[in-house]
């Protein structure tokens, strides 16, 4: 079946997604890719990476306000999708439109072993809920 639409998308090297660059190109890798790619083929839509070129990373707003990086290709129409986990702040919301959060980060702490009753497991047992 033939694509439905080709979309541009974008990410940086940041968070899960990897920018390698190759002596065949540049390499884009991570968890997110694969989501998107499992979106592609489920939602039979073809896309190209674009990469943002000024280092602005996620974006940042200037005095004018346009916008760096992810953010500004995005803003600009250069990108019509980005799998950069991207912070929901106040000032992204006029020109961004989040999805429901796909990841949710957890924070574990990590100790020996020890069937033994020790300093760091009565602090690891005071902080279980």
């Amino acid at each position: 079946m033939k694509p439905l639409m080709h979309l541009k998308a974008t990410t940086t090297a940041a968070g899960s997604s990897q920018v390698l660059k190759t002596t065949n190109g540049t390499v884009v890798t991570g968890i997110d890719i694969k989501l998107l790619e499992l979106l592609a083929e489920r939602m039979n839509f073809r896309y190209t990476m674009v990469l943002p070129t000024d280092n602005g990373r996620y974006g940042m707003l200037y005095g004018n306000g346009s916008w760096s990086g992810v953010s500004g290709m995005l803003q600009r129409g250069e990108a019509d999708i980005s799998t950069l986990y991207s912070p929901v702040i106040e000032e992204r919301l006029p020109i961004l439109d989040f999805s429901i959060p796909l990841l949710h980060p957890r924070k574990d702490f990590c100790h020996r072993h020890s069937h033994s009753s020790s300093k760091v497991h009565s602090s690891a047992a005071a902080l279980s809920t």
